[in-house]
């Protein structure tokens, strides 16, 4: 059984710093929106998931499912609580 992507706003993230101030700047009304990382955790342009848990540890959204979206990304859920 395949599971479909959510239809969410995606955000582009490279480095776990891009994400912090993102994360900080209270950009998006949204409750939920899709990261979107590079897959190779060797890509400069790539953000590991521990990265991202730790970046989200000191703001009000937590880490939900991943998806793979082809052309080497990946889409990370992450939801206000």
């Amino acid at each position: 059984m395949s599971r479909q992507i959510p239809a969410l706003k995606r955000i582009t993230i490279r480095t776990a710093r891009e994400l912090d101030v993102w994360l900080a700047s209270g950009f998006t009304q949204a409750n939920s929106v899709m990261l979107v990382t590079h897959a190779r955790s060797s890509d400069p342009q790539s953000i590991s998931p521990d990265q991202m848990a730790q970046a989200m540890a000191g703001h009000e959204w937590k880490v939900g499912r991943r998806y793979t979206l082809g052309s080497g990304l990946l889409g990370q859920v992450i939801s206000r609580p």
